[in-house]
């Protein structure tokens, strides 16, 4: 059953993707906060967040970023939160 997203399950899936990707390359967890800065803060470069966005995709069944909201506006956790807060998520969780 599909439900509405909250600001907090959009916070989960993200900061679970990005765990992911870190621990890919062999990267120690970090916490994740809304503020924090995808490049500076985090050290993704931008392999990492294409990578990101692909399982986000996967997760939400869609990619905000082909016609909606311009990839280069999202530089924090939460502008990549705020990009998917508005949709139906459609799965229980990432694909392992």
């Amino acid at each position: 059953m599909s439900a509405h997203t909250s600001n907090e399950q959009v916070m989960t899936v993200v900061c679970d993707a990005l765990q992911r990707v870190l621990t890919r390359r062999n990267h120690t967890a970090v916490h994740c906060t809304p503020e924090s800065n995808l490049v500076s803060d985090l050290g993704f470069e931008s392999l990492d967040l294409a990578e990101i966005v692909a399982l986000l995709e996967l997760h939400f069944g869609f990619d905000p970023f082909t016609d909606q909201i311009a990839i280069t506006d999202v530089h924090t956790v939460q502008d990549l939160c705020d990009a998917y807060s508005s949709y139906e998520i459609p799965g229980p969780g990432l694909p392992r």
